[in-house]
């Protein structure tokens, strides 16, 4: 569905599926860093923790979608790590192509292993919180590090552990549109009404509603990082929404005669697909009503033709002569 080449860099092969990571990743990480040298520089040290259990949740996300493809017998391909965690495709999980329920059930592998470790980092931060401590974070635009709070080295991992798990969850299944796991949920469940191509337009649309919000949550909490991951929603939901429909796409989401080549090349080559279509149901029309005209002559005479018939007939004989010549 997504031109990934275009998107994303390689990290190789992992246990026989290749992995990419979204450019929005590091551009993320290094807002982080930007915002803890400027407003904590004290802290970098525990940002950078914070991006190292950041980094590990995505990889976990994923390598939860893949098992959940290896427990129904799928074999992944491809796997796409991008700022909610990413997705995973396999020759037979492309929306549509499977059954909306086993679609559904691949698709929250992610956001329900998210709610388990946040889960179990809340369960061991309240067994170690001293009382009147340091709490759960409930703010999802404001990691735990930009809190002024002394903390040892364990209960920060948990705190950092819980928020980010927490956040991909949230993000994950409240986003209800491209590239969240519930916009693929969405066009799941929509495909065998609408379509796969429409399904995947509906989402992106739902989608783009979505990065709205986070454009607004972003300038209300004066947040780069949200904003970031804002862009990262438009810039997928309108790839989504310029590409057609999907069908006979290679594993990395492309036509086989597009790998290679830009979003604008592709752009063109789909217009030009498409001018060919025009081109060719028109003949096949042009067709249909000369042969109905010329049984109309055999049946009645050339005299029974009005002058635009007799005038279509002109022109269809000049231009097969043009052709001859």
């Amino acid at each position: 569905m997504q031109p990934i080449r275009q998107i994303s860099f390689s990290l190789g092969t992992w246990l026989g599926i290749t992995v990419r990571i979204h450019w929005v990743v590091p551009l993320l990480l290094l807002g982080i860093i930007l915002r803890l040298v400027v407003a904590n520089p004290e802290q970098v040290a525990s940002g950078l923790g914070l991006m190292v259990v950041y980094l590990s949740a995505l990889v976990l996300h994923i390598c939860a979608h893949a098992l959940a493809l290896w427990f129904w017998r799928l074999s992944p391909t491809l796997a796409l790590i991008d700022p909610l965690g990413g997705l995973v495709r396999s020759q037979e999980r492309t929306p549509g192509r499977m059954p909306p329920g086993l679609s559904s059930w691949v698709a929250l592998a992610g956001p329900l292993f998210h709610l388990h470790m946040a889960l179990l980092a809340g369960v061991l931060l309240w067994i170690l919180n001293p009382p009147g401590g340091l709490g759960l974070p409930w703010n999802p635009f404001r990691p735990p590090l930009f809190d002024a709070v002394t903390q040892t080295p364990l209960v920060g991992l948990l705190h950092g552990w819980f928020w980010v798990h927490g956040v991909l969850a949230l993000l994950n299944l409240l986003l209800v549109g491209v590239p969240s796991d519930a916009g693929d949920v969405l066009a799941a469940w929509l495909a065998p009404h609408t379509g796969i191509a429409e399904a995947q337009k509906i989402a992106a649309r739902t989608g783009m509603w979505m990065a709205l919000l986070l454009l607004i949550a972003s300038v209300a909490d004066n947040s780069v990082v949200v904003l970031l991951l804002a862009l990262f929603v438009v810039e997928r939901c309108w790839t989504v929404l310029g590409e057609d429909a999907d069908v006979g796409m290679g594993e990395e989401g492309f036509l086989p005669e597009e790998k290679g080549l830009t979003w604008w090349q592709r752009r063109r080559l789909a217009k030009q697909q498409q001018m060919l279509a025009l081109e060719q149901k028109r003949k096949q029309a042009d067709e249909a009503r000369l042969d109905h005209l010329l049984e109309k002559i055999h049946a009645t005479g050339k005299s029974s033709l009005t002058r635009e018939e007799l005038e279509f007939l002109r022109e269809r004989a000049d231009r097969y002569k043009n052709r001859m010549a």
